[in-house]
Parts: C-alpha cells; sequence; structure tokens
C-alpha cells in the first residue's frame, strides 16, 4: 500500500514514484490513436478500454484511444487533469487491487468539440470504433429494426447531413447523427476501411448499430437531393464492418468511499476512477477489415459467431438481474446482493433461470456451469452494484432480457412477474411525481396509468404478446398481486 498524499493526483509523473505492479499499462503508449470510443462511461473504462490496454502490453500496435464523451464534460474534464490516466479497482471478495491504464491518447466532449470528433472518426489512421452508447443510444425501433421516424432529434441531425457538408460546429444530438458525420467526412476524404464496434448489451448488437448507420445513410441519401451522395450507402456496404459482440463485466457506480480507496492503494487521488469485479469476458466477432488489437492476447474469444454468448449472457445473467432489480426494488432492496439475501428472491431467481430460462436456450455451451458461477458472483459481499442502475432503460432491456423465455414458457412463465414487478414499480414512481429513467418514458407512463396497463406494457415490449388475452389477464394478476402486498405475492409464486 502507497503512502496518502491527499494534495497529489494521477499523472504522468506521479506514476514515476509508483511501484512496479501499479505503472501504467500498457507501458509503452501506443504511438498513434487507431481507435475512438464512443460513450465515457464507467463500463467502457473498466472493460473495453481494460482488455485493450492488455492487449496493446501484450502484443504492442498504434492502437491508442480516443475517448469521447457525448455530452458530459466532467469525465473528460478529469482524465485530462490526470494526463489521460485512470484505474480500475478490482473488487475482489476478500480484498481490493487496483491497475492504472494508459491506453487513452486523448478525451473529447462530442457537445464542446464537435468538429474534434468529426475529424478523428474520419482520420485513416484510426481503424476501429468502439462504441457504448447504452441500449436507448442507437435510436433504433427494436419492433421494425430500423431508425425510430418519430424521434426528432435524430431526424434533425440526419435532416443536417441531407442538406450538405454541415457547419463544422455543429452539435450532434444522437449518437448515430455524429457517427454518421465522421462517416460521411471519411467517405469524402476516400478514407482506409473501418471496423465499428459496439460493447452495449443488446442481442445482435453489430446488427443493431449496422441498421442505425445504413439506416440513417439511407435517409440522407433520400433526402439529399444529390446523386454523388448514392455512393455513400455502397461506401458503407463495402468499407465498413459492423462485428458483433458480448461484453460481460459488473460495474457498479463508483462512489466516493471507491475513491478514497483508490487513493490508499496508489498513494494518489484519481477522480476518474472506476470499480470492477475481477471477472470479465468478451466475444467478438473476428471481422476487422483494417486490423485491430491482439485483444485474444488479453483474454478475448475471437469467433465466427457471438450468438451463443449472446443469448446466454442476455437472459441468462442480464435476464436475473432485470428480476433482482424490479422485485428487489419493491422490496425496499438497494444492491444485487441485498437483493439476494431476501430468501424469496433468491429463490426465485434460481427457480426462473435453472426451470425457465436455461430450458429455453438451445446452446452448446455449459448452462449449468454458467448459472452456478454467476449466482457466486451476483452475491459478491462487497460488490454494490445498485438495482436502480441496473433498472434504467426498461423497455429495452425487458424485451431484450425477459420476452424471449416468455415466449417459450407462456403465460405462466416467472418472466411476467419480472413484468409486472417492472409496471408497478413504474406506476408507482409516475403516480407519486418521479420521472421515469427510460428512453419512451412517456408511453410508459400512458400505459402503466392507463385503463389496461397489461396491454400496455406488454404493446411497449412485445405487441405480438399484447395480442394473447391469456398474456394479458396473466400479467393483469400478477400486477394485482404485486401491488397488493409485494413481499407475500412473491412468497405465494
Amino acid at each position: 500500500m502507497s503512502e496518502l498524499d491527499r494534495t497529489a493526483v494521477l499523472n504522468r509523473s506521479a506514476v514515476a514514484a509508483l511501484a512496479a505492479e501499479l505503472r501504467p499499462v500498457p507501458a509503452v503508449q501506443a504511438a498513434a490513436t487507431g481507435i475512438v470510443h464512443l460513450g465515457l462511461g464507467a463500463f467502457a473504462r473498466s472493460h473495453v478500454f481494460d482488455f485493450t490496454a492488455d492487449a496493446v502490453e501484450a502484443g504492442g500496435g498504434d492502437w491508442g484511444v480516443l475517448a469521447v464523451a457525448p455530452r458530459s464534460a466532467a469525465t473528460v474534464a478529469a482524465l485530462r487533469r490526470q494526463q489521460l490516466l485512470s484505474s480500475v479497482l478490482i473488487r475482489g471478495v476478500a480484498e481490493d487491487r487496483i491497475r492504472v491504464n494508459g491506453l487513452l491518447r486523448d478525451a473529447r466532449c462530442a457537445a464542446e468539440e464537435p468538429a474534434a470528433v468529426v475529424a478523428a472518426l474520419a482520420d485513416p489512421a484510426v481503424r476501429v470504433v468502439t462504441l457504448t452508447i447504452t441500449e436507448a443510444g442507437y435510436r433504433v425501433d427494436p419492433v421494425t429494426g430500423v431508425p425510430r421516424p418519430d424521434d426528432a432529434e435524430l431526424a434533425n441531425d440526419l435532416a443536417a447531413l441531407g442538406r450538405g457538408i454541415p457547419d463544422p460546429d455543429r452539435v450532434w444530438r444522437t449518437a448515430p447523427g455524429l457517427l454518421l458525420a465522421g462517416l460521411l467526412a471519411r467517405y469524402r476524404a476516400g478514407a482506409a476501411p473501418v471496423a465499428l464496434v459496439s460493447c452495449d448489451n443488446l442481442v445482435g448488437n453489430g446488427a443493431v448499430l449496422a441498421a442505425a448507420v445504413r439506416g440513417g445513410a439511407e435517409r440522407i441519401v433520400a433526402g439529399a437531393g444529390d446523386a454523388a451522395r448514392g455512393g455513400l450507402l455502397d461506401w458503407l456496404a463495402d468499407r465498413v464492418t459492423f462485428p458483433d459482440t458480448v461484453v460481460d463485466r459488473i460495474t457498479p457506480a463508483s462512489t466516493e468511499a471507491d475513491r478514497e480507496q483508490a487513493a490508499r492503494l496508489l498513494g494518489v487521488r484519481d477522480e476518474a476512477v472506476v470499480v470492477g469485479e475481477p471477472y470479465r469476458q468478451w466475444a467478438v466477432v473476428d471481422d476487422f477489415p483494417a486490423g485491430r488489437p491482439a485483444w485474444e492476447l488479453a483474454g478475448a474469444r475471437l469467433v465466427d459467431d457471438v450468438a451463443p454468448y449472446s443469448a446466454v449472457k442476455l437472459r441468462l445473467l442480464n435476464a436475473a438481474h432485470s428480476l433482482l432489480a424490479e422485485m428487489g426494488l419493491l422490496l425496499g432492496c438497494e444492491t444485487v446482493a441485498d437483493a439476494l439475501d431476501r430468501s424469496v428472491l433468491a429463490d426465485l431467481a434460481g427457480r426462473y433461470l435453472r426451470s425457465e430460462a436455461q430450458p429455453a436456450l438451445d446452446s452448446p455451451l455449459d448452462l449449468t456451469g454458467y448459472v452456478e458461477t454467476m449466482l457466486a458472483r451476483f452475491g459478491h459481499p462487497r460488490l454494490a452494484h445498485r438495482l436502480d442502475q441496473i433498472a434504467v432503460d426498461g423497455s429495452q432491456k425487458l424485451a431484450q432480457r425477459i420476452v424471449p423465455t416468455i415466449r417459450v414458457t407462456g403465460a405462466g412463465s416467472r418472466g411476467l412477474l419480472v413484468v409486472a414487478a417492472w409496471g408497478v414499480r413504474c406506476r408507482r414512481r409516475v403516480l407519486a411525481g418521479v420521472p421515469l429513467r427510460d428512453p419512451r418514458a412517456a408511453a410508459l407512463a400512458g400505459a402503466v396509468t392507463g385503463a389496461d396497463s397489461a396491454a400496455g406494457l406488454l404493446e411497449l415490449l412485445a405487441p405480438d404478446l399484447a395480442a394473447d388475452a391469456g398474456m394479458r389477464s396473466a400479467l393483469t394478476e400478477r400486477m394485482a398481486g404485486l401491488d397488493r402486498d409485494p413481499a407475500g405475492y412473491l412468497r405465494s409464486c
């Protein structure tokens, strides 16, 4: 443990005094930027940057990262004060350890420096663009699989691109708008191929990103009245790839206590520290037309198809997270570990996984071993993974995580109980005047306070299920039971 200097901050001068095992990874900073990352949240720093730092340490290459925060400048400012260094506090069951990441070459806020970000996306030296923009950030309708036609911010961005070369200082309101501005500049410059890599928790995340980009480009070309821009679609098809990925590392929100712990371990303050569990996993389709970091040397799995990994992650791990979050919040729990301490929730989670979600999956992977490892991870007593963090964007998450199992197991599924808990919790928030944290907040508020809440909720998640009278009736009964006596009703299920 280093001696703490409360006046010192993590920077490149301070690391010279660190013990060898605490010095930044990679030890030698990449000479050039080869990756732009959109979405500078905690998960990117605990997972994507951590894997990539290890890959560059092991395999070399000019794979420095320009990290882009879409709107918030706070993390960018913190990283710049620390000369782009930050750490991952790896929270073990018994003790913590810390790693300093030296991968970043620059950090920008797109809302404040849009021209610089667009120029970076068009730079031929940039061969990979990674994204962690959350499920809602893609602006793609989960039912139709195309960019939302009713999304005013997206429409505004695409219209600006369709009118010609936009003002370089224009602030893009959506991630697809910003990305397309960079790709359009790249296309005009005849730049090298590039891989766009979604690292968000979505089934077929590469396909979702492709739909956002290609669908947006079609709207740009259709509205442009410019035949030359028609070549953009062919260029996207020939020169841009969208590899699917599956990511996994529990990353709870950092607290002041975490920053204090990081300072004790490093001897200096790190205002950008993130917390992660020891476990991490990354499966990536190996489709990179201009090269990539040697992620396999860092433990990532480079594969032809991530579908088995994606289905297992979303329908077991992420589904169990949503189950514990929605039911746990109704019972007053705050973290995943708190929820698992409630025997009724631990029992429900176990039965849902083993008797419904697991049998509903046709997978070549070891599902029994996966479930047991996963539940052990969830029970980590020192990893304060907040339920309210997990429950954000429920309309997006439950459609991906819970609905596929309901389709197999029917109206008797405990998955429908998760939907019911979500509906009851959201209704209580609306009636209490508390805003819903969901990309479809207005529609969700209308659904949970309407005359037929069950139909409204199912319509948001899966319109075909809303047409099933038995499904609507079962959901109505579960919502009534949870609203009346959450703990008692759950014990009866």
